[in-house]
């Protein structure tokens, strides 16, 4: 959610102007993130957001994700809800950008996730994938294991510079993922993954208090057909980890008991527990790694750091099992 392509007032009022939601009040800019461009609209009706699709957003996959979010908001997921123009279309051009709006979500993120918060994220991953019933939409995973290896030829020569070893560690490591996870993977149940739920794009009502209740899940461009402990694998590692890249036992605890308090994890799922949190890791480690060398140019653009994903699959890479935390 970042600025890189910049929209005038005038130029949001005319946008608008194609679309039944009232007259533009207000234009607000989303900075940080590093995806695309965001505007928080404000009219005379409502409060919608504005999104500048950038280069590292492929237009071919937005009929999928606005398709996921129709689909999610149908089943009653607190998701923003594309509007469609007075033409009926869900996507136009705005300085050369595809844009689209949807609604404005409340609520705030967390940066400090604690139990309590971890139990409600669970319990709503779950909820996200047992709504796949029902959705025919097709979208491989654009992160998944058979795209790892074209990633790290891209940037290999720079990851040294991150840390001493790093490139043969993740050499070795997608060799060893590749022989292990293949069996693994076809036979996992699968369907909507959001495939990026980070804290950031979790929004709370009450996000301080006794009882943190989610109230919107945001960006949702990386979202695919893939199997769900893959996407529960990421939301262990961001929501529960600790600063040595391990998981923090009480809140990975959390967050699995609200999981399964909606849909049980399978023998199958928690034996593939450690490849996918070792798929997850580096994941991560790859994409971050990547915006570091070669960041898309923009105005603001939040790099994060790849070292916190080397700590996790390091980490990942020693653990034997995961009883201790709740599997």
């Amino acid at each position: 959610m970042a600025i890189f392509t910049p929209v005038s007032f005038d130029q949001a009022v005319s946008f608008v102007s194609g679309y039944e939601i009232g007259s533009l009040q207000e234009l607000v800019p989303i900075e940080g993130g590093i995806e695309n461009t965001n505007y928080k609209l404000i009219t005379n009706n409502a409060a919608y957001i504005l999104t500048l699709f950038e280069a590292r957003t492929p237009s071919e996959a937005l009929p999928f994700v606005f398709d996921v979010l129709r689909h999610l908001a149908a089943k009653n997921l607190p998701v923003a809800k594309p509007v469609a123009s007075k033409s009926g279309d869900f996507f136009q051009k705005l300085n050369g950008r595809t844009a689209a709006i949807v609604s404005f979500l409340n609520g705030s993120s967390t940066d400090t996730p604690n139990e309590k918060h971890c139990m409600d994220v669970g319990r709503c991953l779950a909820e996200l994938h047992l709504a796949s019933d029902g959705f025919t939409g097709q979208r491989a995973n654009p992160f998944g294991l058979d795209r790892f290896e074209a990633f790290y030829n891209g940037i290999t020569g720079n990851l040294d510079h991150i840390e001493n070893g790093l490139s043969q560690l993740i050499a070795d490591e997608i060799t060893h993922l590749n022989s292990q996870a293949q069996d693994e993977l076809h036979r996992l149940p699968s369907g909507i993954i959001h495939a990026d739920f980070f804290p950031d794009n979790v929004l709370f009502d009450d996000v301080s208090g006794e009882a943190p209740k989610i109230s919107g899940l945001i960006d949702f461009y990386y979202a695919a057909i893939d199997s769900f402990v893959y996407d529960l694998a990421i939301t262990l590692n961001c929501w529960a980890g600790d600063e040595q890249g391990g998981l923090n036992v009480e809140k990975s605890k959390a967050l699995l008991r609200g999981y399964e308090s909606k849909r049980a994890l399978s023998d199958v799922e928690k034996k593939a527990m450690n490849t996918m949190l070792r798929i997850a890791s580096l994941r991560f480690l790859l994409s971050r790694a990547h915006d570091w060398f070669l960041p898309t140019d923009g105005q603001t653009v939040a790099k994060k750091d790849p070292l916190e994903y080397v700590r996790k699959l390091k980490y990942h890479q020693k653990q034997q099992n995961y009883e201790g935390f709740g599997f």
